[in-house]
């Protein structure tokens, strides 16, 4: 018996593709191209049950279309309709987005007036302005991300040349 903590949902059947049994999935994450298991895996009533598959094509957008060995008319495809599709969790690799900040982080930061401010251990993209979240003695300073305030990358000795606005690394220290 398949349990749920085997598998990774990757979308749903919307509807049949035409009378021969051809099902239209549409993915909930990344689309699949091809299929990385020659099974998918429904969940037909509570039960996880795997379809094997007799062919595969994508369609537009995050839509693929699936037909299932042994599922060859209409009738029998209706009752895919809104059925959750899994594959297994080693068929699944997580998918990881590759973010540029992430090469920087250990950059050490140097202002043109002030000189070594610290080094970045962390990127915050969650404002409407990127900060560089810096390690300055036994505190954090947030620079902004922006191409005013940074004069040039050293990319073999990792440091970020900027221009900072006066006062800006004290901010946190104003009462």
């Amino acid at each position: 018996m398949i349990k749920k903590s085997e598998v990774v949902k990757i979308g749903f059947f919307t509807k049949p593709h035409g009378v021969s049994g051809e099902l239209r999935l549409e993915f909930e994450g990344g689309v699949f191209n091809p299929i990385p298991s020659d099974y998918i895996i429904c969940d037909m009533e509570g039960i996880l049950v795997p379809f094997f598959i007799e062919s595969y094509r994508l369609g537009g957008g995050n839509t693929g279309y699936v037909k299932f060995e042994r599922v060859d008319n209409l009738a029998y495809a209706n009752r895919f309709i809104g059925v959750s599709v899994y594959l297994p969790n080693t068929h699944v690799e997580e998918e990881v987005e590759y973010n540029p900040y992430d090469d920087i982080i250990g950059f050490a930061i140097s202002d043109k007036t002030q000189g070594d401010i610290g080094v970045i251990h962390d990127v915050d993209e969650t404002t409407s302005n990127v900060l560089f979240v810096v390690k300055h003695g036994n505190r954090e300073i947030l620079i902004p991300v922006h191409e005013n305030l940074i004069l040039s990358i050293d990319q073999e000795n990792e440091i970020i040349y900027v221009d900072l606005p006066e006062g800006l690394i004290d901010l946190d220290s104003i009462e």
